[in-house]
């Protein structure tokens, strides 16, 4: 998936559990078939992704919004390490 132009978006009120966040995140970085559904296996995808990707998570207010503050913020952590060791670029609006 080419996302130098473009950001791919992930619209936070559809990942308001941790399993919607999952769903829609494999679907729009077509992620594979054998993704686990995990931070572990999130964190390598992720990395997975061309240095240059970009991914905006719009209305962030609704980010995970029925989960813990730790889900959340270990979610976060893996997408931040993530654009620290890749180049990944992540914009929350």
């Amino acid at each position: 998936m080419d996302m130098t132009t473009q950001p791919t978006t992930i619209d936070s009120r559809k990942c308001q559990t941790l399993d919607d966040f999952y769903a829609t995140v494999a679907k729009v970085l077509a992620f594979p078939p054998h993704f686990g559904k995990n931070l572990d296996a999130l964190s390598d995808c992720l990395c997975d992704l061309k240095s240059d990707s970009k991914i905006e998570i719009t209305d962030f207010d609704f980010f995970l919004l029925e989960e813990s503050d730790t889900t959340r913020n270990k979610v976060l952590d893996v997408l931040q390490d993530a654009a620290s060791r890749n180049g990944l670029n992540v914009v929350v609006s």
